[in-house]
């Protein structure tokens, strides 16, 4: 957290100053932190991670995979291959950030757009103050100095969104012709902002899970396999990056299980059958698909659209995240979203749905 009255005094002194936040990391660490508006993820130095070790290794740590930084370590660009998720405290408001721990990284913590938007960040540039947002939507302010301007550019090598490469090879492998095949791929690479490699999310509704029985539970968790450990800390990774998950305090614990899946990944679904012995029934869904196709007439081509992890897209009320409570090494998590394995989770999308598509 940022000390103002030491700030002020050292400007007066001449003392160079990082062109961003005192912040706080867990309970006894601080660290200049740059802000930098342009980077797409947060990153600390491998160096300042090392010498803080024995304070930073409890805190959870993934794998990395396919990702480089450029523009901040001196060279071309580096390879990073560890990442971090840090308890972050600027101003009196803490949140969970993943920070790439980055090799020869020039300054000792970045904070990027992911760590902004975390914080509902704003920041003044013509009076060089920085606002956060706690859980109450009040917004604390605090001043930082932004005289030393370097760059710095961080991105992943693997892109979220789908290349003119990759939309020609689907569309190849269907069996139209020629002809309505350039024809579906010129309808695709115009509409090529709605293919995407990771969910999207529903913005105008959230679902809300309504108990018979509101008494905590515990269950004990299922153990993961030796060859699937390392898959699912990385799945576990990637939920917490996509905001599917969140760390938590919750008295609700269901078991997790590991389901692997063709490409031999896996799916971690909620053994959920506490919460939904306990939970109300909801009978909203689709149609039966003949009631569907006894509406198509006059059709010329027919064809699916696949939504990416489609529950992961509705949103969950916060006052319901409560009781889809996991654990993971130790540490407890909930979801964000609707998660695999909830008997409600077709009723949730099919009235996110409606919304969007404009269904009465």
């Amino acid at each position: 957290m940022l000390d103002e009255r030491k700030t002020e005094e050292n400007r007066g002194a001449g003392i160079p100053q990082c062109s961003g936040l005192r912040i706080a990391v867990g309970e006894s660490t601080q660290v200049d932190a740059l802000i930098d508006t342009g980077a797409k993820i947060s990153c600390i130095s491998e160096l300042w991670y090392i010498k803080n070790a024995n304070h930073l290794n409890k805190f959870p740590m993934f794998p990395v995979v396919n990702t480089q930084v450029s523009g901040c370590t001196g060279e071309k660009s580096v390879r990073v291959k560890r990442q971090i998720l840090l308890p972050i405290t600027v101003v009196k408001v803490t949140k969970q950030i993943n920070f790439l721990i980055v090799p020869g990284l020039t300054k000792a913590c970045i904070l990027g757009i992911d760590a902004l938007k975390a914080f509902n960040s704003i920041i003044n540039v013509r009076d060089d103050t920085f606002y956060a947002q706690d859980d109450d939507g009040i917004a604390l302010r605090i001043s930082y100095d932004s005289r030393e301007g370097e760059q710095v550019t961080c991105h992943t090598v693997a892109n979220i969104d789908i290349s003119l490469d990759e939309i020609e090879a689907k569309v190849r492998q269907t069996e139209l012709d020629i002809e309505s095949q350039n024809k579906l791929i010129q309808v695709c690479v115009k509409h090529r902002e709605y293919f995407r490699k990771v969910p999207g999310r529903f913005r105008s509704y959230e679902y809300e899970i309504h108990m018979k029985n509101d008494e905590p539970f515990a269950i004990k968790s299922y153990p993961v396999p030796i060859k699937y450990r390392e898959q699912v800390s990385r799945e576990i990774y990637r939920m917490l990056e996509y905001g599917v998950i969140e760390r938590a305090k919750t008295p609700f614990i269901n078991p997790l299980v590991a389901v692997a899946k063709k490409d031999n990944t896996v799916r971690l679904c909620l053994d959920a059958r506490q919460i939904n012995d306990r939970m109300l029934e909801d009978h909203d869904g689709p149609e039966e698909i003949d009631q569907v196709l006894r509406q198509c007439n006059n059709i010329g081509v027919m064809s699916t659209l696949d939504l990416r992890s489609s529950f992961w897209q509705v949103p969950l009320a916060k006052s319901s995240r409560k009781y889809t409570g996991f654990l993971h090494q130790g540490r407890t998590y909930q979801f964000t979203v609707v998660p695999f394995g909830l008997k409600v989770a077709s009723a949730a999308l099919n009235r996110a749905a409606e919304g969007v598509l404009n269904i009465r």
